[in-house]
């Protein structure tokens, strides 16, 4: 009598497959300590919703930290975005061993050129105004310049558009007992695009200590007077998609 044939062993899991779902466990694990809602796994995306609109910088920075951690066992890019109303954080997958993987360069259209080049001009009109009229020190207006430079330069989405929708460098009272103002910088970026952390971080700079993302309209001490929806911004949110505000304060020479 012959034997019967045994079924035939399942086909192995592709390595890369197991680092992926490693890589997303590790990236779960903070997370979730981070106020992040809920997580899945999209194909080779690892999403992440945040529970509130809200998010730290400090918040963002535990999730990049264990993003880089984990590109040490599979490269990826981690980014952060607004989806419809809500924040999301994500790490995009893509596959080969190494470290994360490097935002995606500039883009070199000529419309985008002439956007960034208008947008710097702004910027220098808006530190001449500061210069001549404000109660905040040079040094900080320096300062609150060159991470705006840096950012109206180097930030990007995840296809390399641009982002950067409006701007400001606002003096504020950070708190009713401060003696003197501080400077803000203010920035909305476009619904529902990708924004590399990494390059959100290096070019923040000192400014990226303190600050926060939300898809909040304002957010404390900027409020809409001070950095009004743009038509843009206006017509993503007739259609329920939420642009992001950055706030984030310059520090002073003391700190």
């Amino acid at each position: 009598m012959a034997e019967m044939e045994a079924d035939p062993p399942p086909p192995p899991v592709a390595p890369d497959t197991e680092l992926l779902k490693r890589a997303h466990h590790l990236i779960c694990k903070v997370a979730e300590t981070q106020s992040c809602a809920s997580s899945t796994l999209r194909g080779r995306i690892s999403v992440h919703h945040f529970a509130t609109k809200s998010a730290s910088f400090a918040n963002l920075d535990r999730l990049y930290s264990i993003v880089k951690e984990s590109a040490r066992v599979i490269k990826q890019t981690p980014f952060v975005a607004s989806v419809g109303c809500n924040l999301v954080f994500s790490s995009r997958f893509t596959g080969a061993l190494g470290p994360a993987g490097s935002a995606p360069a500039p883009p070199s259209r000529k419309r985008a050129r002439d956007d960034e080049c208008d947008q710097l001009e702004q910027l220098e009109t808006i530190k001449e105004k500061l210069l001549r009229a404000s109660k905040v020190s040079a040094p900080e207006i320096e300062k609150g310049a060159e991470v705006a430079r840096a950012l109206l330069t180097h930030l990007r989405g995840s296809e390399n558009e641009m982002v950067i929708e409006s701007f400001a460098l606002l003096p504020k009272r950070l708190a009713p007992s401060d003696a003197s103002p501080r400077l803000v910088l203010a920035m909305r970026l476009s619904a529902g695009v990708a924004v590399p952390v990494s390059t959100l971080k290096r070019s923040l700079g000192d400014c990226w200590a303190d600050g926060a993302l939300t898809t909040e309209p304002e957010s404390c001490p900027v409020t809409l007077s001070d950095l009004p929806l743009g038509a843009a911004a206006k017509t993503a949110l007739d259609f329920g998609n939420a642009p992001l505000l950055l706030v984030t304060s310059v520090p002073t020479g003391g700190e």
